[in-house]
């Protein structure tokens, strides 16, 4: 790759890994900031958005066993640029692309995390779990303790420029 276009590349990661952090710190909800940061420079369906928001904080705002919203987002946008179609899927085409680019995106997520999981990910980052939904001291402790400035939000930074990296170099964008 010549110079000008790593340093294309490297400019457009910062710009989603920067809004990515900022939605997640100033709006929250985790699958919907990785999204959105995405969506300011890629042509993502807003009814994907919409689709996604549930599942923030381990699906449903769990924060157990459930999978990181940031990493869901992660997974949901190879399905959208390489899943089956709906002809596909009723004619037995197979999903495999978009399964190998999810595999790809696990494997670079894995090279920061152990967790793929909401509670999983707060026990590495923060030492246990929170509530954040249903105990307003858990949530009051995730805040006091940086959830918001340089926890869920770096989660979410970091997704954003794993996607889009995977993305540009499959040529997809």
């Amino acid at each position: 790759m010549d110079a000008r276009k790593k340093e294309m590349l490297e400019s457009r990661i910062k710009q989603v890994c920067d809004l990515a952090d900022k939605y997640e710190s100033t709006i929250g909800g985790c699958p919907q900031a990785t999204m959105a940061a995405l969506m300011s420079i890629l042509d993502i369906p807003k009814d994907l958005f919409r689709a996604i928001g549930p599942m923030q904080g381990g699906v449903a705002q769990f924060h157990g066993d459930g999978p990181c919203g940031a990493y869901t987002a992660g997974v949901c946008i190879m399905g959208y640029y390489r899943g089956r179609s709906w002809e596909e899927f009723h004619s037995g085409g197979d999903n495999a692309e978009s399964v190998r680019l999810a595999r790809e995106f696990d494997r670079r997520w894995r090279e920061t995390y152990q967790n793929i999981s909401c509670g999983g990910l707060n026990k590495e980052l923060f030492g246990r779990n929170f509530n954040n939904y249903e105990n307003k001291d858990d949530y009051a402790e995730f805040i006091r303790l940086g959830g918001y400035i340089d926890k869920c939000n770096k989660i979410c930074a970091n997704a954003a420029g794993i996607i889009l990296e995977i993305l540009i170099e499959e040529e997809i964008v």
